[in-house]
C-alpha cells in the first residue's frame, strides 16, 4: 500500500505519521515514511552543500525546487520498489508572502501511482500556534482566515488529483486515532461512519462526555470521523462557520458509509439536521438516537432511529457487525 499524504505546514502531520508508524509495527506491519520536506532541505545542505537558510527555502527559484524536487521523487520511487508499505508526506500547496503555490510536480505522481490520498488537517487555532512558532512562518503572520483557506486549497487540490488518477481520498484530522489512518490504509473494507451530534448548542457537560464515551465505543465497529476533533469555538467568524460546514457535509460525510446521529439532550440542531439529511440524499446508512423519542422526519431520513445508545449496540451486535481486529 503506498500512500500519498498532504497537508499545509502546522498541521503536525509529521507527529502523526510518526504515531501511525508505531501504530502499525505493534500491529505487524513495517510502514515506512517519506518526508519530502525534510529529503529536501537534505539534499540541498547535506548532499549539494548549499547552505541554504531552511526557514528561507521557499524564496529559493522555483526552478531549483522543481529539479531538486524531482530528484527527490525519483529516489523515493526507486526505494519504494523494496517496500510493501510506504506513506509520503508532501504539501500539495503553499501560501508563501500571501500567494498560493503549487508545492510540487504533479508528473512525478504518475510514477509512483500511490494507491490512495488523504490529506491531515487540524484545527486553525492549533496550527496558528505551531505557525507562529517557527522561524519560517511567524514572520509570514497568517491569519485564522488565511489559515482555512490554505487548507481548503490544499484539501481541494489533493482531491482533484486523487479523482485524475481514480484513486481513494480521505480527510483525516491530526488529532484523529492512530488506527484511523491506519484502517484505511490496511482495512480498507471496514465500514466508515460520521457521528453527528449537536455542538453548538450543547451545554451539558454530561452530554458532551457521553457522546465522547459513545463515539469511542463506535471505534469497536467503525472506523469513526468525528467532527470534535476540530470543534469550533463559540466566538467564530463567517469564514470558520463556512469551512466547518464544508468540512462536516462535504469532506467527511462523502467519505463514510454510515451517519450515526446522537441528540444527548433536547436542544436545537441544525447541524444535526443538515447531517441527517446530507447523509440520507447522499445515499448513506443514517443511524439516529433520540433519547426523548423521535417523530416522522426523523423516522423518514434515518433507516433506523433508536432511542438509547444501549438500543443502537444491541442492534449491531444482532445485525452482526463485525467488531475491529486492530
Amino acid at each position: 500500500m503506498k500512500v500519498f499524504i498532504t497537508g499545509i505546514s502546522g498541521c503536525d502531520s509529521t507527529n502523526y505519521l510518526n504515531e501511525t508508524k508505531a501504530f502499525a509495527k505493534k500491529k505487524g506491519e513495517d510502514l515506512t515514511v517519506y518526508s519530502v520536506g525534510e529529503l529536501l532541505i537534505d539534499y540541498f545542505n547535506k548532499e549539494n552543500q548549499l547552505n541554504y537558510d531552511a526557514s528561507k527555502i521557499l524564496n529559493c527559484p522555483k526552478d531549483v525546487r522543481k529539479l531538486a524536487s524531482g530528484a527527490i521523487f525519483e529516489r523515493i520511487k526507486a526505494q519504494m520498489k523494496s517496500e510493501k508499505n510506504a506513506i509520503i508526506d508532501c504539501h500539495a500547496t503553499f501560501f508563501w508572502k500571501k500567494v498560493f503555490e503549487n508545492a510540487i510536480n504533479w508528473h512525478y505522481i504518475d510514477n509512483i501511482n500511490p494507491d490512495m490520498f488523504v490529506t491531515i488537517i487540524d484545527y486553525e487555532v492549533d496550527i496558528k500556534k505551531r505557525l507562529s512558532a517557527t522561524k519560517q512562518w511567524k514572520g509570514q503572520k497568517l491569519s485564522i482566515e488565511e489559515i482555512l483557506f490554505w487548507q481548503n486549497v490544499e484539501v481541494l487540490t489533493t482531491q482533484i488529483i486523487a479523482q485524475c488518477k481514480n484513486k481513494p481520498f480521505y480527510v483525516v484530522p491530526r488529532k484523529h486515532a492512530k488506527k484511523t489512518l491506519f484502517g484505511l490504509m490496511f482495512y480498507p473494507k471496514v465500514p466508515k461512519a460520521y457521528v453527528s451530534f449537536p455542538m453548538s448548542h450543547l451545554k451539558k457537560e454530561e452530554s458532551k462526555k457521553r457522546i465522547d464515551i459513545f463515539a469511542e465505543k463506535l471505534q469497536d465497529y467503525f472506523l469513526v470521523f468525528n467532527p470534535r476533533s476540530v470543534e469550533l469555538d463559540s466566538n467564530f467568524n463567517i469564514v470558520q462557520a463556512g469551512q466547518t460546514t464544508i468540512r462536516d457535509l462535504d469532506w467527511f460525510i462523502d467519505q463514510v458509509d454510515y451517519v450515526i446521529t446522537f441528540v444527548a439532550e433536547p436542544v436545537f440542531t441544525q447541524g444535526g439536521s443538515s447531517e441527517i439529511k446530507e447523509g440520507d440524499e447522499n445515499c448513506k446508512t443514517v443511524y439516529g438516537i433520540f433519547p426523548m423519542g423521535y417523530g416522522p422526519f426523523e423516522q423518514k431520513q434515518c433507516d433506523k432511529a433508536f432511542i438509547s445508545e444501549d438500543e443502537l449496540f444491541e442492534f449491531l451486535k444482532k445485525e452482526k457487525f463485525q467488531k475491529l481486529k486492530f
